[in-house]
């Protein structure tokens, strides 16, 4: 339960001056887009007493066809793969034409879901930088999770990456660009014991220390706290919110009353889209087939998950994102959906 104090603390923070940093927001032409290939991609392990088994290369034709027809060849792709017989498969199959991909080979290769430990893309005094928090998900094993941060290092070349002392998951931040954050809180319960990474031990931050290392880190002048959603082990915020631009966020279900007041003394406006997720699937329990706010803007183009015959929903979204960048759809999404995330959780941009 959220106290009033806290959702005050969480939704109008304090106005803090920020310094020269901002977030590079994701509604602005990236300079490049990564992905990690999904070939040869599968573990297996245990969470919540449950056996998980993950086979990601079940989902090699969807990659393939996302990167041959959907991003734009004059955004520079970096692919990662675990060897150079994957992409030189690929290749062939795009032949002459100019998809401008530079293959990055990573042998430890072991997770596709890129967004959650590549970091973050900042712009400080005129120049990129990649700001890191440490990747130590609750719902991984640890040494599985520290093979992804070791990995989340290395994924733009030449560019400086600088640790920022907190864990976190890539996918719990949706920001604008311009201070404003929204974030699940449960980022304050994950730091606030100490936790043990591959820089060694990150020590317990209280709430206080959290908001005032957003705004020094990243420049985030007003963090709005989203409350943890019932039965939500992922707590990632792009699940539930996309901003179209500076002023306006994009959500499929009504946020928190508390949330609505903090976008509104902001002065952003919601626009709801269309959402189609089914009930609740024993076969596939952390499917989100049917929702589309998971979607990956590159510029002016909005690269959307189709969902195999559902239209409805789909034409809807069309009319709504179309105000803000030409809509095209990416099909056979419901694979991906599967495993629990979609085409914001697998990229990275910058």
């Amino acid at each position: 339960m959220t106290s009033s104090a806290s959702v005050a603390e969480a939704c109008y923070a304090v106005q803090m001056r920020s310094n020269d940093i901002k977030l590079i927001p994701d509604w602005k032409k990236p300079s490049r887009v990564f992905l990690a290939y999904p070939k040869a991609i599968r573990h297996s392990y245990t969470f919540r007493g449950k056996r998980r088994v993950d086979d990601y290369d079940k989902l090699v034709p969807f990659y393939d066809q996302l990167i041959i027809r959907h991003i734009p060849f004059w955004i520079p792709a970096t692919i990662l793969f675990r060897a150079k017989d994957d992409f030189a498969l690929l290749a062939a199959q795009y032949g002459n034409d100019d998809h401008n991909i530079t293959a990055a080979i990573q042998p430890s290769l072991c997770y596709p879901w890129l967004r959650d430990y590549a970091g973050f893309a900042v712009r400080e005094n005129g120049r990129k930088k990649i700001m890191k928090p440490m990747f130590a998900p609750s719902y991984l094993p640890a040494g599985f999770a520290l093979t992804c941060e070791k990995i989340g290092r290395d994924i733009v070349p030449g560019t400086r990456c600088e640790t920022i002392p907190l864990v976190w998951d890539g996918g719990n931040l949706v920001h604008n660009g311009e201070g404003v954050a929204i974030i699940d809180e449960y980022m304050f319960k994950r730091n606030s014991r100490d936790i043990k990474t591959t820089e060694g031990r990150v020590l317990k931050k209280t709430r206080a220390e959290i908001i005032e290392m957003l705004q020094k880190k990243l420049g985030i002048t007003h963090p709005i706290f989203i409350p943890s959603k019932r039965g939500d082990w992922l707590h990632h915020a792009d699940g539930y919110f996309a901003f179209l631009d500076a002023r306006t966020v994009a959500v499929e279900m009504p946020p928190p009353v508390q949330v609505k007041k903090a976008l509104a003394k902001l002065d952003i406006k919601i626009v709801t889209l269309a959402s189609c997720l089914p009930k609740h699937s024993k076969q596939y329990p952390d499917s989100i087939e049917g929702s589309y706010i998971n979607f990956l803007r590159l510029g002016d183009i909005i690269l959307m998950p189709r969902f195999g015959a559902e239209r409805e929903c789909f034409m809807k979204n069309i009319r709504i994102l179309g105000k803000y960048a030409e809509v095209e759809p990416v099909d056979d999404a419901e694979e991906l959906a599967r495993f629990g995330g979609l085409l914001h959780c697998i990229s990275h941009v910058i």
